[in-house]
């Protein structure tokens, strides 16, 4: 028995020998294919077909300090030609409601400086949606604000402000100062044109602050360039809107 199970091991042992000799005679090439890599590069029909966008494609709106109305920051806008890409339909639309209030439809451009056309735009101030209104001057036009704001609807916050610019040029009598009372308030407009001791906006604007001195000429230049009208040749508002509702 004890003999029976010797012979057994040895060829055991021999057999296990012969196995470990195979494979270290085995060459490189005889070894398995490796397991390709776990990321690997797309195809190139499965890449994406767009690449980076240019940098000259976008363009900083520079936005001045929170006046009476505007936000505070930066807002990028993508342009396409010389021309902000926005929705068409929204432009439209804004276009009607300050039309039905009486206000030149030119103006509706002040919301691409003030909010870069994003109806969301809020500023640490606390002006809010497309132009940027402040809680005291929405509700002043008929606007809810607080938790249900209104002025993130872009239908509500256009006739608001449309309500604002006619308020205004009835007070000031020129689109120029309009601009600037948008920006940085009516009394401080008032005071500037008080130290001026004429109404215009060449004659008080070294009363009004930098931020307001820059903010109207860059509205100007802007609609200008989005019309093909110089803003200070736009007609006064009607005195009869055709629609007033909120």
């Amino acid at each position: 028995m004890k003999n029976r199970l010797s012979i057994r091991c040895l060829l055991l042992f021999a057999l296990f020998c012969a196995v470990v000799r195979v494979s270290l005679d085995r060459s490189p090439e005889d070894a398995p294919a490796s397991r390709p890599p776990r990321h690997r590069t797309p195809p190139a029909d499965l890449r994406p077909a767009y690449g980076p966008v240019a940098m000259d494609e976008v363009v900083a709106v520079e936005q001045p300090e929170a006046g009476a109305a505007q936000a505070d920051s930066a807002v990028p806008t993508v342009r396409e030609g010389g021309r902000a890409h926005a929705d068409s339909g929204m432009m439209g639309e804004m276009k009607l409601i300050f039309s039905s209030e009486g206000v030149p439809a030119e103006l509706v451009w002040i919301a691409e400086i003030e909010s870069g056309l994003n109806p969301s735009a809020c500023s640490p101030s606390g002006a809010a949606g497309l132009f940027q209104l402040r809680p005291a001057t929405a509700n002043r036009f008929g606007l809810r604000t607080g938790c249900f704001d209104e002025r993130f609807e872009p239908a509500m916050c256009a006739r608001a402000a449309a309500r604002y610019l006619r308020e205004l040029y009835g007070r000031f009598g020129s689109w120029p100062l309009v601009l600037a009372a948008y920006n940085a308030g009516e009394g401080r407009v008032e005071k500037a044109l008080a130290s001026a001791g004429e109404r215009t906006i060449e004659a008080a604007s070294r009363f009004l602050p930098d931020q307001t001195r820059g903010y109207v000429p860059r509205v100007m230049a802007l609609i200008s360039d989005r019309e093909g009208t110089h803003p200070a040749a736009l007609p006064p508002p009607s005195l009869h809107p055709s629609d007033s509702r909120g």
